[in-house]
């Protein structure tokens, strides 16, 4: 979620200021397109739950069901003013689908306001940018792991804490594609 609150506050007007020394948006597992269709039901059901019971707004707006997300594609054009973007996926995060951390159209689905917002992104900001990395992760867990990493893995949501919570696996990124999203 937080590479959609950056692409929000990069719109405001206080932000136009750094817009000259944009380079390169890394986005680790964002959910650009909304957090729909996970093919975990557990993932599916818990969130509905939590915006039922806690009325958690922001994810809400990542189900769609309000059109925030449908407004921030139509308003994202400073991401045009980067130099590279970087977009960071993996098929084992059922938090965020690969497709929506990838700005793509899902394979299997048709949501008309998913199309819309990734129509909005291609034409606003992908057509723009001299150069656009697309990196999909997988995962092989341990066998041998504790009772919170089990959980996280049965959750659905240990892929995604390991593409964000990971400090070598962040390094390696940094080796790896470093000079290419910063050189």
């Amino acid at each position: 979620m937080g590479t959609v609150v950056v692409r929000f506050a990069l719109n405001q007007p206080i932000m136009r200021q750094f817009d000259s020394v944009l380079h390169t948006f890394v986005s680790v597992a964002g959910p650009h397109l909304g957090s729909t269709g996970s093919d975990s039901a557990l993932v599916g059901f818990g969130q509905w739950a939590l915006m039922k019971w806690k009325r958690i707004q922001s994810l809400a707006q990542l189900g769609l069901e309000d059109d925030t997300l449908l407004r921030l594609s139509e308003n994202s054009d400073v991401l045009a003013k980067f130099q590279r973007i970087a977009l960071v996926s993996s098929a084992d995060d059922t938090y965020v689908p690969s497709y929506s951390a990838r700005m793509e159209l899902p394979a299997n689905k048709s949501l008309p306001v998913v199309e819309q917002m990734q129509k909005n992104l291609v034409e606003r900001v992908l057509s723009k940018v001299p150069k656009i990395s697309k990196i999909e992760m997988a995962f092989e867990f341990a066998s041998k792991r504790t009772a919170k990493a089990r959980m996280d893995a049965f959750l659905g949501r240990a892929a995604h804490i390991h593409i964000l919570d990971s400090v070598p696996l962040s390094l390696s990124m940094v080796l790896i594609f470093g000079e290419e999203w910063f050189g």
